[in-house]
């Protein structure tokens, strides 16, 4: 018996799944699906909890290619920071100049690794 309707994911998503999935909660961070279509598009939230930027939430897009985890994503601010007219981009392969690590987690992306 197969269902017909459900979408079969792509490798970079089945690999993307399991990150999201073992991520751990972090107070003030939310993740939200952009497009309910794929993962090619993940949305965070990340609110500052004290300090002087208390309270203030800066928000992301995650943009992730078929070839997640070599190619690494591109992530773009949708909060405006007001010293700059344009949104802040990064690209995330900055995350690895430093390091020899090919692969990436988006955990690391997100957490640790200091651009």
């Amino acid at each position: 018996m197969s269902n017909e309707g459900e979408k079969k994911l792509k490798p970079f998503e089945l690999i993307l799944q399991k990150e999201l999935l073992d991520l751990d909660e972090i107070n003030g961070v939310e993740l939200f699906q952009v497009n309910y279509e794929d993962l090619k598009e993940i949305g965070v939230s990340i609110t500052s909890q004290d300090g002087f930027f208390r309270n203030k939430t800066v928000k992301f897009i995650i943009k992730f290619k078929d070839t997640y985890p070599i190619t690494p994503p591109k992530i773009s601010c949708l909060t405006k920071e007001p010293s700059t007219n344009d949104p802040f981009n990064v690209d995330a392969a900055n995350v690895l100049k430093n390091d020899k690590q090919k692969f990436i987690e988006i955990n690391n992306a997100l957490f640790y690794e200091t651009n």
